[in-house]
């Protein structure tokens, strides 16, 4: 497999962050249809061993670019240990220990609320001086 330099990483996520498309030879593995990230994870890693790459590699490179949370790597090594993945899901599973954890949200009025919450803003809506 060719090194991926962090020249390289940072000189992708530029052209991504400025809408540019990549190169015509990178085009070559369309992920358009991969729904989940173990998809993608299993996708990699079928494409590494038809290539003759090294797997983990492959892996470590995908983790380096997709900068994924503790909580997601820990979901893809589960799906992919049942099916025969092994060296992968172990390596997962010791990388996901060094990976940060997810934020918590920061946004509670963009989750659902709960019935006292609701209750409130009913409350004040018909009761605020302020609206009357």
């Amino acid at each position: 497999m060719p090194i991926v330099t962090d020249d390289r990483i940072a000189e992708i996520r530029r052209a991504v962050a400025e809408g540019e498309s990549p190169r015509d030879q990178e085009r070559r593995y369309d992920l358009s249809s991969l729904r989940t990230r173990a998809e993608i994870f299993g996708y990699c890693i079928e494409v590494s061993r038809h290539q003759g790459w090294d797997e983990v590699e492959v892996i470590d490179a995908l983790l380096k670019v997709a900068m994924p949370y503790r909580e997601d790597v820990r979901e893809v090594e589960q799906v992919l240990r049942p099916l025969g993945y092994e060296v992968v899901a172990d390596h997962l599973h010791k990388i996901a220990r060094h990976l940060a954890k997810k934020p918590e949200r920061r946004w509670p009025h963009l989750t659902h609320p709960s019935q006292a919450d609701i209750a409130d803003q009913s409350w004040r809506l018909r009761n605020d001086p302020v609206l009357h």
